[in-house]
C-alpha cells in the first residue's frame, strides 16, 4: 500500500494539497516508532549512573536490599568491566555496552531493546525473563547464558535471542 505525500501550498492551478511524491505506509510507521522512542526513552538515572561506573562490586553492594530498577537507558557503557555485576531488573533501553565485559553479569528480567552489545562479552550471563528486542550482537560473545532461575538447574544457550523462546 503507498500513501500520497501531500504538500500544502496551492500549485500554478490553485489546487491545495498537490501530490509531490509517493512512499509506502510502512515508512510512516518506521519513523512514528522511531520518533516515539526518542521520546518516550528516558535518560539514564544520573544517581544509578555514577554508582555504576565506580565498579561491579561498588553497584552491588549499593543494590543490596534495594529492590529498584535501575534506570540506565541511553547509558554509554562502553567498553565498561560490568562483569559480576547484579543488573538484574535494571531498565537499559538503547544503552552502549558494545565492548564491554558482561561475563557472569545477572541480567535476569532486564528490559533490553536497541541495546547495543557489539563485541561484548555476555559469557555466563543470567538472562531469565529479558525483554530483548532489536538487539545489536555483532562479534558479541554468548556462551553459557542461563537462562533458568536461580533456584533451578543450570540450562544454558549460546544466543540470547534464541533464549527468549526456550
Amino acid at each position: 500500500m503507498h500513501m500520497a505525500k501531500l504538500d500544502n501550498s496551492t500549485d500554478q492551478t490553485g489546487r491545495e494539497g498537490r501530490q509531490v511524491g509517493r512512499w509506502p505506509a510502512e515508512a510512516a510507521i518506521v519513523t512514528l516508532r522511531t520518533a516515539s522512542r526518542l521520546w518516550m526513552t528516558p535518560m539514564a538515572n544520573e544517581e544509578h549512573l555514577a554508582q555504576l561506573r565506580r565498579g561491579a562490586a561498588s553497584w552491588n553492594a549499593w543494590r543490596i536490599g534495594k529492590y529498584i530498577d535501575a534506570n540506565l537507558s541511553r547509558a554509554d557503557l562502553s567498553g565498561a568491566d560490568l562483569s559480576g555485576a547484579n543488573l538484574s531488573g535494571v531498565s537499559l533501553p538503547e544503552a552502549n555496552l558494545s565492548r564491554a565485559d558482561l561475563s557472569r553479569a545477572d541480567l535476569r528480567r532486564a528490559a533490553l531493546v536497541d541495546t547495543d552489545f557489539t563485541d561484548a562479552d555476555l559469557t555466563g550471563c543470567r538472562i531469565h525473563g529479558v525483554s530483548a528486542w532489536d538487539l545489536k550482537l555483532e562479534g558479541a560473545k554468548q556462551q553459557n547464558l542461563i537462562i533458568t532461575s536461580a533456584d533451578e538447574p543450570a540450562i544454558t544457550v549460546d544466543n540470547i535471542e534464541v533464549a527468549q523462546f526456550v
